[in-house]
């Protein structure tokens, strides 16, 4: 039955006829945003990487390369765009307890606190497992929760 299957009952459960959609047939949804309703994301990102080339063949011709503008060493060695925090600013991260925490789960494991794990507390407060946080930070220098961000390696 074609938008929905009766139940034990004999109701009829609605279920949209439209896969993208919950309007019914022949009513479809315009997207309000222009660049949507003009070919999709395939469109918005060939969009963005047009823009990004345009922007960096200006830097380009004002005599800024992007080794200038440090945009590779941020991909480099499986990096994903991220900068690593300072070795200073995560040897002063507070060592704290599982019970001064507010999380019940370290973010970058997903594993539950113990009592007596080593914890790590940022200048933000969200709290992880020492190990966790330390490899994090060595990648990123942003907080995993709110993306505050710690002092960057140079």
């Amino acid at each position: 039955m074609e938008g929905g299957d009766a139940d034990a009952s004999g109701r009829q459960e609605r279920r949209p006829t439209h896969p993208v959609s919950p309007l019914p047939r022949g009513r479809e949804e315009v997207p309000s945003d222009p660049l949507l309703s003009q070919g999709g994301i395939a469109t918005v990102l060939r969009r963005t990487i047009e823009s990004t080339d345009r922007i960096l063949g200006v830097l380009g011709r004002q005599g800024l390369r992007r080794q200038d503008l440090g945009l590779d060493d941020a991909y480099r060695n499986g990096r994903f765009g991220a900068v690593p925090a300072t070795s200073e600013a995560i040897a002063c991260l507070l060592e704290t307890t599982v019970a001064e925490t507010r999380e019940k789960d370290c973010a970058v494991c997903f594993e539950s606190y113990e009592e007596g794990d080593k914890i790590r507390r940022m200048p933000c407060s969200h709290g992880f497992h020492e190990g966790c946080i330390i490899r994090w930070l060595g990648v990123s220098r942003l907080c995993p929760l709110c993306r505050f961000k710690l002092q960057a390696a140079s």
